[in-house]
């Protein structure tokens, strides 16, 4: 490949990554929030090319830097172009996207904008909203196996703790709160004399810089860990208990290995019991039991420690992270499950039959959990069936209800 080839390389990748977007844009899609992005995309694309254009003649260093910056969108959009096209997916539920956008709303803004859609990762995904290229934006992808699945819902109230975190501004909060009691762990448990371990300047903890390079990992960890924390502690929040049968559901006992960037399995279940403790004074103490202890990847010493110290300091904080996401949630206005409302529509779902008139889909979900439970209970064999007349009457309900909302809107 000659020079001339190779510096229009960029050129060609942007023309190929607008190509894709234009056939995106001939699809058809449920809401107009995927078509919207894409040509948001569309848009920035535009103006790489524009650049690089402009640039043909530039010093070879600018050139470099306009290419780089071209090829950094590309890398990073590209995978948000198959979440779109994923979205349009028939399989997926799409009467549950305008009252999940709702709770979005309350929590984010008005001006928000939610892109649901199907992953082939097993485990919920999201990309929080604060991408540059999409601001406000909110990406969620369920399995794609259970992307039709309503029973999942709650575990989008997770995800949408990821967006509200930064929002929110709690990566900063946290920060100081979580170095102290990090710096805690070290001066309490650190054994210069252990075998593996390196000497430390344990008088100089946070002024040492070798030192700092130690702890600042356990540090970065727990901040990851707090996070994932406040999410489910978010989710249990807006869902209550079908929270915690859809997190169950999903994941337990485990999914393999311990991450680092999660709190140990018997933390996560003890966090979340307390945040459903805390919501309406329930012993949920069969969730932590569906779970298996997990070991982590880390067998060297260092990292064992480095990890032992991040789980102390999450350990620690944990109330204060389902304060704050009991906090930002009164702040929202949006309601957790209500009793009532949801014994009302367990009898209409224990007839076959959807709830006539608006319900909240926090109830909604809920009833649909403790009809999956009824029918458990009186051990009607074909579960499946079981769960996917669950999955209809729940969907019908909240078409309804959202026919409803609309008459009297």
């Amino acid at each position: 490949m000659d020079g001339k080839t190779s510096q229009h390389g960029s050129e060609y990748r942007l023309q190929n990554f607008r190509q894709q977007i234009r056939r995106l844009k001939s699809g058809e899609y449920a809401y107009h929030d995927s078509e919207d992005a894409l040509r948001q995309l569309d848009d920035i694309a535009s103006s790489f090319e524009e650049r690089l254009i402009k640039s043909r003649g530039a010093f070879p260093d600018i050139r470099k830097r306009q290419e780089a910056e071209a090829n950094s969108f590309i890398n990073l959009c590209h995978p948000i172009l198959g979440i779109i096209l994923r979205s349009s997916n028939v399989r997926n539920a799409f009467e549950v996207y305008e009252p999940l956008k709702k709770i979005i709303e309350s929590y984010l803004g008005e001006d928000s904008h939610l892109i649901l859609s199907s992953e082939w990762d097993y485990t919920p995904f999201t990309w929080p909203m604060g991408l540059i290229e999409l601001p406000k934006y909110v990406i969620i992808g369920l399995p794609a196996s259970e992307s039709d699945n309503p029973l999942l819902l709650p575990l989008a109230g997770h995800e949408l703790g990821h967006s509200v975190w930064p929002q929110k501004g709690l990566h900063g909060h946290f920060l100081n709160i979580l170095k102290d009691k990090v710096v805690e762990y070290y001066h309490e448990n650190w054994d210069n004399d252990v075998s593996g371990l390196p000497k430390i300047n344990l008088a100089q903890l946070e002024e040492d810089m070798f030192s700092r390079r130690i702890w600042i990992n356990s540090l970065a960890w727990s901040l990851r860990q707090s996070e994932e924390s406040f999410c489910d502690a978010l989710g249990v929040r807006i869902f209550g208990r079908s929270y915690l049968h859809a997190f169950s559901y999903l994941l337990a006992p485990s999914l393999g290995a311990r991450s680092t960037d999660y709190p140990s399995a018997r933390l996560r279940s003890r966090i979340i019991e307390s945040a459903m403790a805390r919501l309406s004074g329930s012993d949920e103490s069969w969730f932590g039991a569906q779970f298996e202890s997990q070991d982590s990847n880390e067998i060297d010493p260092l990292a064992s420690f480095q990890l032992a110290a991040a789980d102390y300091a999450t350990d620690q904080i944990f109330e204060q992270l389902i304060d704050k996401a009991f906090e930002v949630s009164s702040s929202s206005g949006v309601n957790s499950p209500d009793n009532t409302e949801v014994a009302s529509m367990l009898e209409c779902f224990k007839s076959g039959i959807p709830k006539d008139g608006i319900g909240d889909l926090q109830d909604i979900v809920q009833a649909g959990w403790e009809l999956a439970d009824w029918f458990h209970k009186e051990e009607i064999v074909d579960q499946r069936k079981n769960l996917e007349q669950v999955g209809e009457l729940i969907l019908k309900t909240i078409e309804v209800s959202e026919f409803h909302r609309r008459i009297s809107n």
